[in-house]
């Protein structure tokens, strides 16, 4: 039940509320690296609030560093078609948070 309950919050974060805190962010070309950095807090902040009123375990500060990381690694996946011109098409199917959303997450449950 926590499991499912912290996925769920997670993601409700990701999705809804870290596009609010950057919007309200003066960001120019950081715009990517601040995302990912929000979102990496994000996931990890909804595990902590799930964990501590579910009395699991608290999750670290290491899954927060590995949340950060995978949100990283997802803007490094969206900016591939920078350097990369021929992975455009590819990439582009898929909207850019959700690479940033799976990074997070990826690293969140990879190490917790």
């Amino acid at each position: 039940m926590a499991l499912l309950l912290t996925v769920l919050l997670q993601l409700a974060a990701g999705l809804l509320l870290a596009p609010v805190i950057v919007s309200l962010l003066p960001l120019g070309r950081i715009y990517h690296i601040v995302y990912a950095l929000v979102l990496g807090a994000l996931v990890w902040l909804a595990g902590l609030l799930v964990a501590q009123v579910m009395k699991a375990p608290v999750p670290r500060i290491a899954t927060l560093v590995a949340c950060i990381i995978g949100a990283l690694i997802g803007v490094s996946v969206v900016l591939l078609p920078t350097f990369v011109p021929a992975t455009g098409p590819a990439i582009r199917l898929i909207s850019e948070p959700l690479y940033l959303l799976a990074g997070a997450l990826a690293g969140y449950w990879l190490v917790r």
